[in-house]
């Protein structure tokens, strides 16, 4: 069904109208990174928002600078994505990992769909 867990865990994601940052709980399936407010939600509720990974132009590493105040953060740059029943286009999402090695394993991981 295209939704076996592949890999999930605990990112800092950039807000797209602010210069904010939020944890979030995401999870990366065959078909998709969905992210949720928080762990206890998957399963439960639906996803905050889903990033296609059809649809996934490029992930790639972010530097730290004025623009960007964190470590160890990469873009997704998507044609495709869902947010509370609403479909968006182009976009890039921005997350920030705790280690260089946790952001080499999700950018890894989304590349190797």
């Amino acid at each position: 069904d295209g939704m076996s867990d592949l890999f999930s865990g605990s990112l800092l994601k950039k807000s797209n109208s602010a210069n904010s940052w939020s944890k979030r709980y995401c999870v990366l399936t065959t078909s998709k990174m969905c992210y949720y407010y928080e762990e206890k939600e998957y399963g439960k509720k639906e996803p905050l928002g889903e990033i296609s990974l059809a649809h996934l132009f490029s992930v790639i590493p972010i530097k730290r600078d004025n623009k960007n105040k964190h470590d160890n953060c990469f873009s997704l740059n998507t044609g495709r994505w869902w947010k509370k029943n609403k479909e968006g286009a182009v976009r890039d999402f921005v997350f920030s990992a705790d280690s260089a090695r946790m952001m080499d394993e999700w950018m890894t991981a989304i590349q190797f769909i």
